[in-house]
């Protein structure tokens, strides 16, 4: 199974090429819109697409997609956190996180949407909470934020694969400005449980195609 996280930054049929050429099984998607071309007008031998949506502005929200498996919204229909979407793959819990919010902290909002799920992600095995967090472990809050991960039984797949400390990281997820304002920073994750760890085979931060940030790739053996 293939697991992606992706803030597309907008411009969703236009990057949808590019989403798909990532085959994944599963995407938490950051910034897209609410209803696709792809789900209005699927292609000829796509496969079929699964599409739970949150957010306000109708061109720029959050989404968990599936293809091909049957993905069903899971917990509150408007759950606490902006944004945040579950979906559940059978056994398989995907938690979706875009943290926005109105104001405070980035760290704050996740930790909101982690509240809401977390009776629910306690009652399943296999958990998979991903997205665009906003928060990079250089970042003050970013401590607690990756205790609270922790005591829910899950694990960044990126350190897990690589072995990299938090802020010691050889890539970044998020390239802002150019030249010498250029920055980098880490703030899209796929976090799993240990049953899914143990399935761990590989994780790519794959190419920006046109986005700010780049798509986090997690590969877990069937």
């Amino acid at each position: 199974m293939r697991i992606v996280a992706w803030n597309m930054r907008s411009g969703t049929d236009r990057k949808w090429p590019a989403l798909r050429g990532l085959a994944a099984d599963v995407a938490v998607l950051s910034e897209v819109a609410r209803a696709p071309g792809a789900l209005a007008t699927p292609t000829l031998g796509e496969p079929e697409l699964s599409w739970e949506w949150e957010g306000l502005n109708a061109t720029k929200g959050l989404a968990v997609a599936g293809w091909d498996v049957p993905l069903r919204r899971r917990g509150s229909l408007h759950a606490s956190g902006r944004w945040s979407v579950a979906g559940g793959l059978g056994p398989l819990l995907v938690v979706g996180i875009w943290s926005c919010p109105r104001s405070g902290p980035y760290a704050r909002e996740v930790e909101r949407a982690l509240d809401a799920y977390a009776s629910l992600m306690s009652r399943s095995r296999d958990v998979v909470v991903a997205g665009d967090f906003n928060v990079d472990p250089h970042d003050p809050t970013f401590a607690a934020l990756c205790g609270r991960l922790t005591q829910l039984g899950l694990t960044s797949a990126y350190h897990a694969a690589t072995g990299e400390p938090f802020g010691g990281e050889n890539a970044s997820t998020l390239v802002v400005g150019r030249g010498e304002t250029e920055s980098h920073s880490f703030v899209d994750y796929v976090w799993v449980s240990a049953s899914l760890l143990e399935r761990l085979v590989s994780v790519e931060i794959a190419a920006h195609a046109g986005s700010d940030h780049a798509p986090v790739v997690v590969d877990l053996s069937d």
